[in-house]
This record gives structure tokens, C-alpha cells and sequence, in this order.
């Protein structure tokens, strides 16, 4: 890996590639809030169908840490701090509150009924 520092003199020219690079950023950071309503819909399904049980967490769970990898491969390159950036967060640990609460309705179909 190499690692080049520029250094721009000019303040106008600097704003304008630091604004770039955030746009840039925040389509990407767009497209992580674009695919995360499919895992709300997924646990919602599942639970619908009462099927809240362990094989659907763990492939929640896979899920939601493929979403975290992906964000912090884009956090790594936010540079100026994109606006998305924070609302992906945000739903980041939305979908990990979901999740928890999908898990906890596991356990309680594992105690009620000894297996869901």
C-alpha cells in the first residue's frame, strides 16, 4: 500500500476535492441505507411467520456484521466526515436493537415451547 500526501495551496480548490470525495462517500453510505430496510423486512417476515428461531438469528446476525463490515470499509475512506455517515450509524444500531429483540423472541419460543 502506499500512502501519497498532497497538499493543495489553494483553499478554493481544496474545499472543491473535499467536497467531491464526501459526495462520493455519501453514495455509498446511500446505498448501505438503500439495502437496510431489507433486513427490517426480513426480521419482521420471519416474525410474522413465527419463525423466530435460532437458525434465523445466526443469519440475521451474519447479515447485520456483513452491513458493519461494509460501512466501516466506507467510514475507512471518510475522509471529511459525510453527512450519511452518522444516519448510517444510526440505523446501524437500529438493526442491532431489532435484532436483539428478534433473538429474545427466540428464547422465549425455546422456553415455552423447549424448541422453536
Amino acid at each position: 500500500m502506499r500512502i501519497v500526501h498532497v497538499e493543495i495551496a489553494d483553499e478554493g480548490e481544496r474545499r472543491e476535492l473535499a467536497e467531491e470525495m464526501t459526495a462520493a462517500i455519501d453514495e455509498e453510505y446511500a446505498e448501505v441505507l438503500e439495502r437496510l430496510p431489507s433486513f427490517f423486512a426480513e426480521l419482521e417476515m420471519e416474525s410474522g411467520r413465527g419463525r423466530a428461531v435460532f437458525a434465523e438469528v445466526e443469519e440475521s446476525e451474519a447479515d447485520l456484521e456483513w452491513f458493519r463490515s461494509w460501512a466501516a470499509r466506507i467510514e475507512a475512506r471518510d475522509y471529511f466526515g459525510a453527512p450519511l455517515g452518522e444516519r448510517v450509524r444510526a440505523e446501524l444500531d437500529r438493526a442491532a436493537t431489532a435484532l436483539a429483540a428478534f433473538e429474545a423472541a427466540a428464547l422465549a419460543g425455546e422456553d415455552v415451547g423447549g424448541s422453536a
